[in-house]
């Protein structure tokens, strides 16, 4: 959600930031800022987006400096609650990812509420770090106790104004990364900030900080020893940041599916322990949030079909409170895009408790959750921009596919050739789609998605996209359900979207009927198989247990195109974050 980057060098620090800041905006954030050394501690901050940072007089003399993006969570967007914040000394200044559970009760122990500027958790760090600094700690030591101290998640880094050629970091439960140069350092939340100027990468694991220079970074566990770390080098493309010929980065990775299908087809690997896990489980367990609840939720479908084994799916957020009572040797796999979704990582932490088997399946290979699984899969769907996720979401269901039907005796791999072709010929016909879309969604408040079996899976993502970019109210419902309560709701041209790629929801049919009776707008997408000539739009017939990955395309296409006509900003949606890192 928030974001992180931090400079120190030989050069100008002020660009190192707002490249950082700019590459982390598909993040989703509310306000910016970025604090600068040059003869005293230099701050700026902006509500809104990163670019007018640009046009402050920000001092090139500067050599070290943070920078932030906020997506709020305590006090309003404003400047005063921006980051970054400042001890009332003026000694430390600090910038921070995370939620810190018991701020209130710290305010409370130090007697802070008189110090007090902003609505913020992060404010009270400040001040409690420049308490520990004035009874003569050094960070290193103030970082120790401030250890034992917070409670939530945290990724911080700090300048201090007695030592203006450091940065200092420290992190719990919200990623952190050191990266490097022959004569410079980062520190960011996310590789891609700075990936294409910093090849290389330490991780910071929980309760571990670092004292960082231009010249070296020493790293510490949380005993204040020093350690050594392997760097990485994160798997970015520079090509996947480049909008190219597209208006938007939601379009181009709508349209960059195919290509995924067949990277898949050929990369997506499982090793041999992983399938003995999900062969000799009795049940398999997916964790996952939004939209990868609901590729779980298709993934669930496809799993029983092919394996013939019970699926459970959970959200990530209930799981971690509320854990159903667990079948013994289940194994646990947990999906998201950026392998940082903090509620999956807490349903993580109280299973790593009870020596379970944990596979996740992420987009990114060095992610919280793919770094303490079990095992790891990974999506190879390369850098996603847009908050509404589309590529990834075909990618998690694609991959579960695979690992399903290779367990079950079954060469899908080219068949995935097909779905690509399938999903390039809906592309190919977008235009159409989008006049249909036109009509459908004008000057509506609300629309709704049905459908049966894993076409109710579909209709749920769906209504979650078309809510995420267009903010029309949308809701997913299984199609038999309409006459238990739902049907209260149709009005005259309330658009009813009906998916049918499985013959045995026919009967979804008559279910627009009984809308269409009630003056609604009944309209019908379907696969080639089930297909009539009345019917709204048709996608090319595939493989069936694949059906849903050609589907998606069009759905996605709805709630861009109503986004697109409304004039949103599609890319990133209000109070929406890209990876929810916080509870």
């Amino acid at each position: 959600m928030c974001g992180i980057v931090g400079h120190v060098g030989v050069t100008p620090s002020a660009p190192h930031l707002l490249t950082g800041l700019s590459h982390l905006e598909y993040r989703g954030y509310d306000s910016a800022g970025v604090a600068l050394w040059h003869r005293g501690f230099v701050i700026e901050k902006v509500v809104g987006v990163v670019a007018p940072l640009k046009d402050k007089s920000l001092p090139l003399e500067a050599t070290i400096g943070i920078g932030h993006t906020r997506w709020a969570t305590h006090g309003l967007a404003n400047q005063i609650n921006a980051h970054p914040h400042q001890s009332i000394d003026g000694r430390v200044v600090v910038v921070h990812n995370g939620t810190i559970e018991n701020y209130k009760e710290l305010i409370d122990q130090y007697n802070l509420q008189s110090t007090l500027v902003s609505q913020t958790d992060t404010e009270v760090i400040a001040l409690v770090l420049s308490l520990f600094l004035q009874q003569n700690d050094s960070m290193e030591q103030a970082f120790q106790r401030l250890m034992q101290e917070l409670h939530g998640s945290y990724a911080l880094v700090v300048m201090d104004e007695l030592k203006p050629d450091t940065l200092y970091a420290l992190k719990h439960r919200s990623p952190l990364l050191i990266g490097m140069n022959a004569s410079e350092h980062v520190i960011v939340s996310d590789a891609s900030a700075l990936a294409e100027s910093f090849q290389e990468f330490y991780i910071l694991e929980d309760f571990e900080y670092a004292v960082v220079t231009a010249s070296h970074a020493v790293i510490y566990n949380q005993l204040g020893n020093i350690i050594t770390k392997e760097k990485y080098i994160p798997y970015q493309r520079s090509m996947d940041r480049s909008l190219g010929v597209y208006q938007h980065y939601m379009q181009k990775e709508i349209e960059e599916q195919p290509m995924v299908m067949r990277r898949l087809a050929k990369d997506f690997t499982v090793p041999k322990a992983v399938l003995e896990i999900f062969q000799n489980a009795p049940r398999i367990v997916i964790i996952a949030s939004g939209t990868s609840y609901h590729a779980g939720l298709v993934g669930q479908y496809v799993l029983e079909d092919l394996l013939q084994k019970p699926v459970d799916v959970h959200l990530g957020s209930e799981f971690a409170y509320y854990p159903p009572i667990q079948v013994p040797n289940s194994v646990y796999v947990f999906l998201s895009q950026s392998g940082e979704t903090m509620d999956s990582i807490r349903a993580l932490e109280r299973l790593q408790t009870q020596n379970v088997t944990t596979v996740s399946l992420t987009n990114a290979e060095h992610s919280t959750l793919a770094r303490t699984t079990t095992h790891h899969l990974y999506l190879h769907a390369g850098v996603e921009v847009a908050v509404a996720s589309t590529k990834a979401y075909t990618a998690q269901i694609a991959a579960m596919t695979l690992v399903a039907a290779e367990l079950a005796g079954i060469d899908i791999r080219k068949e995935l050739a097909n779905v690509a072709l399938a999903m390039e010929d809906v592309i190919s016909r977008s235009s159409v789609l989008h006049q249909k879309v036109t009509q459908w969604m004008n000057q509506q408040r609300s629309a709704f998605f049905i459908g049966r079996g894993v076409d109710y899976a579909l209709a749920q993502e769906a209504a979650l996209k078309l809510k995420e970019v267009s903010y029309i109210q949308a809701e997913g419902f299984a199609a038999a359900e309409l006459k238990h309560g739902t049907i209260a709701l149709m009005e005259k041209d309330t658009p009813v979207i009906a998916i049918l790629t499985d013959s045995r929801g026919h009967l979804t049919r008559s279910n627009i009927e009984e809308v269409q009776a009630r003056e609604a707008r009944g309209i019908l997408l379907v696969s080639e198989s089930n297909a009539q000539s009345t019917d709204d739009f048709i996608v090319p017939q595939v493989l069936p247990i694949l059906q849903p990955l050609v589907m998606a395309v069009p759905l996605q296409y709805i709630a861009y195109f109503a986004a697109l006509d409304l004039g949103h900003s599609i890319d990133k949606p209000r109070n929406l974050a890209k990876s929810v890192t916080v509870e």
